[in-house]
Parts: C-alpha cells; sequence; structure tokens
C-alpha cells in the first residue's frame, strides 16, 4: 500500500524509502541481537544424557562433566576401592574395573585381583573416611582426601591420611579411570614415564645421528 502523505507521488515514494531502511536496520539490529543470545545460550549449555541401562542423569557443562556428577563418581569409586573386608573385596573390585577404559583394564585388572587375593589371605579389612576432593580439568585428574583405618579380623592395625590420584577420560559421553594410584604410587609412575620417553629421545637422537654420519 503507498503511503499518501504527500500531494507528490516523489515525496510519498521518499517516505516510503526512508521506512523500509528503518525497517531493514531494525531487522539487522533484531538479528545481531539473536545471534548473540544464541551463542550465550550455547557457552552456558549444560546436556543430560539419561542412559537406558543406568539409572541415573549424567551432566555436561561446555562440553565437561559437571562437578557433581564427577564427585558423586569420586564418592561411588572411593567406597569400592577402599572400603572393603575379605568377603566383598573381591565383589567390589569387580565392579570398580567397569569403570576402567579398555587400554587400562588389563593392568588394572592384574593390580586389583591380585589385591584382592592378598585381603582374602591377610583377612585385612579397611574403612576410607572421604574428606575432600580436588579436579585437575586440565590434567583430568581428581585428587581423593581422607583418613583410611585398617583392621585384622578385629584387631586395629593402621590408621592414616592418604590421597589418591584418579586419572580420567571422557569418551563418547562415558566416564573411564586410566589409573588410581596412591599419591606416592602416582608420583613414582609418572617419574618411570618421564624416564622412558626421555630414554626414547636418546635412543632415536643417536640413530639419526648414525644414519647421518652414514
Amino acid at each position: 500500500m503507498l503511503i499518501k502523505y504527500f500531494m507528490q507521488k516523489s515525496s510519498n515514494l521518499f517516505v516510503e524509502n526512508r521506512l523500509l531502511k528503518f525497517c531493514v536496520v531494525l531487522l539487522v539490529i533484531m538479528s545481531a541481537y539473536n545471534s548473540y543470545m544464541t551463542n550465550l545460550a550455547l557457552d552456558k549449555e549444560r546436556t543430560i544424557i539419561v542412559p537406558t541401562h543406568i539409572h541415573e542423569r549424567i551432566e555436561f557443562e561446555d562440553g565437561n562433566f559437571s562437578d557433581r556428577y564427577l564427585e558423586e563418581r569420586v564418592r561411588d569409586i572411593s567406597s569400592l576401592a577402599f572400603n572393603y573386608s575379605p568377603a566383598t573385596a573381591r565383589i567390589q573390585y569387580d565392579r570398580l574395573l567397569r569403570y576402567f577404559a579398555p587400554e587400562a583394564y588389563p593392568s588394572a585388572h592384574s593390580l586389583w585381583y591380585s589385591l584382592a587375593s592378598r585381603v582374602e589371605t591377610a583377612l585385612v579389612s579397611s574403612v576410607f573416611y572421604f574428606d575432600d576432593y580436588k579436579i585437575d580439568r586440565g590434567l583430568k585428574e581428581i585428587h581423593i582426601i581422607g583418613t583410611r583405618k585398617q583392621y585384622s579380623e578385629d584387631q586395629f592395625l593402621s590408621k592414616d591420611r592418604k590421597t589418591y590420584i584418579l586419572a580420567y577420560n571422557e569418551t563418547g559421553g562415558q566416564f573411564q579411570i586410566l589409573s588410581l594410584l596412591e599419591q606416592v604410587q602416582h608420583n613414582e609412575a609418572q617419574k618411570r614415564k618421564a624416564k622412558a620417553l626421555e630414554e626414547q629421545r636418546e635412543s632415536e637422537s643417536q640413530t639419526v645421528e648414525g644414519e647421518s654420519g652414514e
């Protein structure tokens, strides 16, 4: 519909042109605002997965497991690994091994079932009092802090302050353990790994020098 505020046609066209320009500018502003709000919503997006085979929610924030979800996993894993008796150790370790990543499963299976055999032979029981945990998302490690008490049948053996380091991975929305070691064991494993890498680099360097000398 033409705007007929003016008698001259050119004046009406001029008014229509200004109105169209205003509408275009308004649409551009609304589009830019909508894009901004969409990006802002995506940055704060939280995905909740409810798989059919488990009865709990898996929450993601900014593409990572939420702190709440990681805390639930830490408490569950701590209970399975550090609260045991000769009658329950092997059953609990079997459940614990389900958390391990496929590449870490063989060594973890050997380690935890060996520990179960020692627990059954020595009749040792353990109670772990969970105190705190610290998440290092960069290294994908969780430090589990608490107090462990050990008993042999009804006899008290020891009470120690312990820190365990849980290295984990996020694969396809699934939480997987790469290793679960006491801090001292973890540090020793890291030193062995660093030494092995250094020896590998030295070997490769010597090979390159030999080939260049020829």
